[in-house]
């Protein structure tokens, strides 16, 4: 019985080698299953289009601006390392900084305070063709509040961005407040000259007059369109589309392109 255990065990290495999947791989969709949250096929489908150069930045913002996701932590990136993505996290902040729109504070020694990055694995609920993709949650935090910036493990992209004071109220109890959209457009089109897109519309979206929260949709084109014919609902699926993104506002809250993951 030992003898035929230990054979299936060389087996499984052999076929994992052979197939390029990492085991750290193999112990993230074990959890997954665990979780519930994919089928056995569906995840070795999804972590097969994982691999470097697979899936573009602009999948990947379709994938977090228009998929329900599941999230499993992981113990390490496959890319980038802790230092390198606190680096990355920092740089996105110094730039909201230039445009005075940060609102955690350094602390004495100049330092920001890292309260933890983690990386995880995210995939759609509800779509097994739709593409996986690793992200570090990186939240940063003073005695008012929190930002959480979600940051690609292949690119270092943002992804994501949320900020909420520290009681976590800022939707409820947070009001409307005037943006200024020339330094609204001129912080988008920074962004997405890094990652080598265009900005095609910025438009504040016409919401509930009782709402506390001015939305704006902000439309980009990446280099290439955004093709999502391989993976999309046939319904939905589109060559050389933009990415419509969501930003959301008031006094004491801001999400870009959060979807609730964080």
């Amino acid at each position: 019985m030992r003898k035929n255990t230990a054979v299936a065990a060389l087996v499984l290495l052999a076929v994992c080698i052979g197939l390029g999947i990492p085991l750290g791989a193999s112990a993230v969709q074990d959890r997954v299953i665990l979780n519930k949250s994919e089928s056995i096929p569906d995840s070795d489908a999804t972590l097969e289009l994982n691999t470097r150069g697979s899936v573009s930045l602009a999948q990947k913002y379709w994938l977090m601006s228009t998929q329900r996701l599941s999230v499993t932590e992981l113990s390490e990136g496959k890319y980038m390392t802790t230092e390198q993505v606190v680096e990355k996290a920092i740089e996105y902040i110094e730039i909201l900084d230039k445009y005075d729109i940060n609102r955690i504070e350094a602390m004495a020694d100049g330092e920001y305070y890292i309260e933890y990055q983690k990386p995880q694995l995210m995939m759609s609920e509800t779509n097994s063709r739709a593409p996986s993709l690793i992200a570090w949650n990186v939240c940063v935090s003073d005695k008012t509040g929190d930002m959480n910036l979600l940051i690609d493990d292949e690119t270092g992209a943002l992804l994501s961005l949320l900020y909420i004071d520290r009681d976590r109220m800022g939707w409820e109890t947070g009001k409307k407040t005037e943006i200024d959209v020339n330094k609204l457009s001129d912080i988008v089109s920074q962004f997405a000259q890094m990652y080598g897109a265009e900005v095609i519309d910025i438009q504040e979206n016409t919401n509930d007059a009782a709402s506390n929260f001015n939305e704006f949709g902000i439309d980009l084109m990446f280099a290439g369109g955004l093709d999502t014919t391989a993976f999309a609902e046939n319904s939905e699926a589109e060559q050389n589309a933009v990415n419509s993104l969501t930003l959301r506002v008031n006094s004491m809250a801001y999400t870009f392109n959060d979807g609730g993951i964080l």
